[in-house]
């Protein structure tokens, strides 16, 4: 991730939030006024309050330069999590400095984040040199998404309280994939048969199916030695190995309908996460059985992957599923052609709607006559129109149809 330095005023607001206390605040605050009251009268006393306020905060400012600890800072703080979950860390402070650290004040550097932390900062006022302490935090992940976070700070508040500077340390910066919150799914039904698939199961994963005995033949260089037939070796004189057929699983395209329209309501927003969870509980369900999930069109990016059977890890999928953001377009063009370019391997393909319309039973219906079983699954919480009405009607028997409501998803949907 690149990191761009922040303008002249970001860092000033930065350093008003963080770097100074509420009394160093109010400090700057009696300044400022101070000086716009002296800079309008003649009056002795105001130049003089001026005058002391400065010699005060540049003393401190100086002065704590001798106070800034040397210290070492690791976190736990979890690099992937779930929406709605409140994860407890710890981050350990370690002194590797030659004197003791006072009034240590430990804080996230960004004074807002994606995510609330509690608390906000952690006050310790003695580390002595070689000591660790360690400081508990709870972070709640609201929301999915990917949250760049800058880590911890560890200041000094010496020698007055109202400022609070540090050395430079690795302040332990790190990503945040936070999921879309789901729940396991105990059945799917997958309307599918199974094709032949050149290569077989060995070049999918070392999970298969049973293979089935088809016959003998001689060996070849590169067939395995758990193959021979010992019999037919001595009986004929040559080395034959038995051949074994399992060629045939089950491939499956995930396609969801990101397209909310040109107007974000509420509700259609609602529906979109409610479909980004059963989009997760669904691919969960499928990496747990023997299913090869190979496309996965999430909006208008396609992702041709092979997830499943011990292919590609489910974190995989999530990952996109956590920053996947609605579009406003149509996209089924796009995904027609990368499906009928793997349309001989496919055996079933599952779309992902929040509602029906002439493009999406155009969509739907075009992969019956090729012999891919069809599911559709509608996310839809407000109450049906005629359109809807007469698009699921011209679905024909073969397209397996789903309604859900965001409620029902949020809620759990065991069964789909």
């Amino acid at each position: 991730m690149k990191n761009l330095r922040p303008s002249f005023w970001i860092r000033i607001w930065h350093t008003w939030l963080t770097d100074l206390s509420e009394s160093g605040r109010a400090l700057v605050v009696i300044w400022l006024m101070a000086l716009t009251l002296g800079s309008a009268t003649t009056y002795i006393d105001t130049y003089l309050l001026v005058g002391f306020l400065s010699g005060l905060g540049m003393f401190g400012l100086l002065s704590i330069f001798f106070f800034r600890p040397y210290v070492q800072i690791k976190s736990t703080l979890p690099k992937h999590a779930v929406a709605g979950q409140d994860i407890p860390f710890t981050v350990s402070i370690h002194n590797i400095g030659n004197k003791p650290a006072y009034e240590l004040v430990l804080h996230p550097v960004d004074a807002k984040l994606g995510f609330p932390i509690e608390p906000q900062e952690h006050l310790l006022s003695l580390l002595r040199p070689g000591s660790c302490y360690e400081c508990h935090f709870i972070a709640h992940f609201k929301k999915r998404g990917v949250f760049y976070f800058s880590g911890f700070w560890a200041d000094t508040a010496m020698p007055f309280g109202w400022i609070r500077m540090g050395r430079y340390h690795q302040p332990c910066e790190t990503t945040v994939v936070v999921y879309p919150k789901f729940t396991p799914l105990e059945n799917l039904h997958v309307p599918t048969g199974r094709r032949y698939q050149p290569g077989g199961v060995a070049f999918a994963s070392d999970l298969g199916d049973s293979a089935e005995y088809i016959g003998n033949r001689e060996y070849q260089q590169g067939d395995s030695l758990r193959n021979v037939d010992w019999h037919s070796w001595a009986r004929l004189g040559i080395p034959i190995v038995r051949e074994y057929q399992e060629e045939y699983f089950c491939r499956i395209a995930l396609v969801m309908n990101t397209n909310i329209g040109m107007k974000a309501t509420p509700d259609r927003l609602q529906d979109f996460e409610a479909m980004l969870s059963l989009a997760a509980a669904m691919v969960d369900f499928l990496s747990r059985q023997e299913y090869l999930l190979d496309i996965f069109a999430a909006g208008p990016q396609v992702y041709v992957l092979e997830s499943g059977r011990s292919l590609a890890h489910f974190e995989n999928v999530l990952e996109v599923l956590a920053c996947l953001e609605p579009c406003h377009a149509d996209y089924f063009n796009l995904v027609e052609a990368i499906l009928h370019q793997n349309v001989e391997t496919l055996t079933s393909i599952i779309v992902l709607l929040h509602r029906m319309d002439a493009n999406a039973v155009q969509f739907l219906q075009q992969w019956q006559p090729l012999g891919i079983g069809i599911k559709v699954v509608i996310c839809q919480s407000q109450p049906y129109d005629s359109g809807t009405v007469e698009a699921l009607e011209k679905l024909g028997p073969g397209i397996h149809a789903h309604i859900l409501t965001a409620a029902e998803i949020t809620n759990g949907v065991l069964f789909v």
